[in-house]
C-alpha cells in the first residue's frame, strides 16, 4: 500500500518566508532601540555620578579653585568647571564614581559646571550642570538654558556629535576646555597625594577618617590586605565612596551607599542553602536572611575578621529579592552581605531580580565599566583560578536558584546547593 506523503507547496514556504521576514523586520528595530534606550539612561547615570563625585568634594572644601586656590566654600558668584578626562590620573583621584562610555566602553572627556549665585533672600545658591562625551555620543551644557545634572534624562543625550549641528557642541565639550585650561577651574586638594595608602594605614586610622567625612581621601580600588587565621590572607578593595541622592529614598538598600568595601577575591566556597525535604538542590524561600549562607557569613566569615577591623564596621539595611514562592522582597540588618546582581552589573533587562530598583552599581563596577554585555571586571579569583561567587539574589522563576557570577564574570544562575566562592562587602563608618 503506497502512503500519500505530501510536503510544503512553494507557496506555502513562500508564505511563511515572507511572514519570517516581516517579524524580522519588526523585531529588529525594536530591539536595537531598547539597546540604544539602555546606553543613553547609562550614560545619564554616569554623568550623574561624576556630578555627585564633585558635589561630595565641593561640599567637603576638599576642591581648590581658580588661580589663588582657594577652598570651593570661600569662591565668589559665577561658574566654576572640573575637568572629565578618563584618560588621565588626574580624573581617577577625583571622580572615580564615575566611568567609561556604555558605548564599547570609550573613554570620556568634559566638565562639571559648578555655578555659583545669590538669590533674592542673599543666600547662597549652588547648582550643577555637566557637558561629556565619548567623541560620538555625549550629554550637552547649553549654558544660555541649561539643565540641572539632577534632571537629566535620556532625552538629553545626542547620539551624532559629528553631524554639521552638533560640530560646535563637540567642539565645547571635548576641546575648548582643554585648550584653554579654564582658569576658574578646580581641582583636588589633597586626594591621594599626601601619603595616604589604604594599604599601610591602620584600621583605626582608615575608619577615623571615613567617620569624619573623609573617606573620599581614598580610591576606588585601593586595597588592603587581611588576615584571617584559619580563612588566609586575603585582600579588601574600596568597592564605593559616593552617597547620592537615591540612597536616602524610603526603603533604599544601603548596600551601595557611603563608603563600602569587599573582598577583591573569594574567601572560601560554601554552598547558599542545604538541600531538605522536597527540595534535593536547595531553596530560595525566605530569600538571604533565611539562607544558610547568611549564618555563614553574618558568623564564621565576621568573627575571621580582625577586631580592629570589626570595631568599625556599621550595620547596614539590606533588600534582598524574592524567589517565586513569595512576593515581597526581603530586608534584613546585617554586618556583612552578599552583593546583588544590580550592585555588580547595573540595570539589565533581564528583570529576575525583583530588587534592581532598591539598590544602586557600585562605584567600583561602574568604573570599570561593568555590565551584562561587558563584565570581564567582575571576575574574582579562589586559589589562583577564576571562581564562580555567590549573590544574595534569588532568581524569582526558580525555587532553588540564586544568583552568581560565572567564571568569565558574566550573571549566571544555578542551584543553592552548589559549592561557590563566598565574597562578602560590608561598609565602615
Amino acid at each position: 500500500m503506497i502512503k500519500n506523503s505530501k510536503g510544503f507547496t512553494l507557496i506555502e514556504l513562500l508564505a511563511v518566508i515572507v511572514i519570517m521576514g516581516i517579524l524580522l523586520m519588526v523585531a529588529i528595530p525594536a530591539v536595537s532601540r531598547i539597546i540604544e534606550n539602555s546606553r543613553k539612561d547609562s550614560l545619564v547615570t554616569i554623568a550623574k555620578e561624576y556630578v555627585n563625585a564633585v558635589r561630595n568634594s565641593w561640599a567637603s572644601d576638599s576642591l581648590l579653585c581658580g588661580s589663588e586656590d582657594k577652598v570651593s566654600s570661600s569662591m565668589d558668584e559665577g561658574n566654576y568647571y572640573v575637568l572629565i578626562d578618563t584618560t588621565t590620573e588626574a580624573t581617577e583621584e577625583l571622580l572615580d564614581q564615575g566611568g567609561k562610555s556604555p558605548w564599547g566602553n570609550r573613554d570620556l572627556k568634559g566638565y562639571v559646571r559648578v555655578n555659583i549665585t545669590t538669590n533674592a533672600k542673599e543666600q547662597r545658591v549652588t547648582k550643577y550642570y555637566i557637558a561629556i562625551a565619548d567623541g560620538t555620543h555625549g550629554i550637552y551644557d547649553n549654558v544660555s538654558s541649561p539643565t540641572e545634572a539632577d534632571d537629566l534624562a535620556r532625552g538629553d543625550v545626542i547620539v551624532n556629535l559629528d553631524t554639521d549641528d552638533n560640530k560646535e557642541k563637540k567642539k565645547s565639550i571635548m576641546e575648548i576646555p582643554f585648550e584653554t585650561g579654564m582658569v576658574a577651574s578646580c581641582s583636588l586638594e589633597h586626594g591621594n597625594s599626601d601619603g595616604l595608602s589604604l594599604e599601610n594605614d591602620s584600621w583605626e586610622t582608615i575608619i577615623s577618617r571615613v567617620k569624619a567625612g573623609q573617606g573620599y581621601l581614598y580610591k576606588v580600588g585601593d586595597t588592603k590586605t587581611v588576615n584571617m587565621g584559619s580563612l588566609g590572607i586575603h585582600t579588601i578593595r574600596v568597592a564605593n565612596t559616593s552617597t547620592p541622592a537615591e540612597c536616602s529614598t524610603a526603603g533604599f538598600s544601603q548596600t551601595a551607599c557611603g563608603f563600602v568595601l569587599e573582598f577583591a577575591d573569594a574567601i572560601t566556597k560554601h554552598v547558599m542553602n542545604l538541600a531538605s525535604d522536597g527540595y534535593p538542590y536547595g531553596d530560595n524561600i525566605g530569600g538571604w536572611p533565611a539562607s544558610e549562607m547568611y549564618n555563614y557569613v553574618q558568623n564564621d566569615i565576621y568573627n575571621a575578621l580582625p577586631n580592629e577591623l570589626k570595631s568599625g564596621i556599621i550595620d547596614t539595611y539590606v533588600v534582598s529579592g524574592h524567589g517565586p514562592t513569595e512576593s515581597a522582597n526581603f530586608t534584613s540588618t546585617d554586618k556583612l552581605y552578599l552583593l546583588s546582581s544590580k550592585e555588580v552589573w547595573g540595570s539589565y533587562p533581564g528583570g529576575h531580580d525583583t530588587a534592581t530598583t532598591q539598590t544602586r552599581q557600585l562605584d567600583y563596577y561602574k568604573a570599570h565599566g561593568v555590565t551584562v554585555i561587558n563584565y570581564s571586571g567582575a571576575i574574582k579569583e579562589y586559589n589562583v583560578s577564576n571562581v564562580v561567587w555567590w549573590l544574595r539574589s534569588p532568581q524569582k522563576l526558580w525555587e532553588s536558584y540564586f544568583f552568581h557570577v560565572n567564571v568569565s564574570g558574566h550573571m549566571d544562575a544555578n542551584n543553592s546547593i552548589r559549592l561557590d566562592g563566598v565574597s562578602p562587602a560590608f561598609r565602615i563608618g
